[in-house]
């Protein structure tokens, strides 16, 4: 994200599979799903991101945000990872 230059970036974690953002501005937008492990509980993503990062799939789709109607949705097809190492 820091070689976008100017321009902006939100994240969420989400427990759902469901996360949700606000006063976005109407233009293309990139959304990226980065699913961990099934059974990966709490602040243990974190570190398991730190240990396993470049190997964990990122998925990545384009989406166009219009001005109306004020709440829209997006669907994306992603594949749960195994769970690499000990997940420490």
């Amino acid at each position: 994200m820091a070689a976008l230059g100017q321009s902006t970036s939100m994240m969420a974690f989400t427990r759902s599979g469901q996360p949700s953002f606000t006063e976005l501005v109407s233009g293309a937008y990139t959304v990226c799903v980065v699913p961990f492990p099934a059974g990966m509980r709490g602040g243990a993503g974190f570190g398991y991101l730190q240990q396993h990062g470049a190997q964990v799939p990122a998925y990545c789709q384009p989406v166009n945000v219009a001005a109306t109607p004020a709440t829209q949705s997006m669907t994306m097809q992603v594949a749960i990872p195994p769970l690499l190492g000990s997940g420490s």
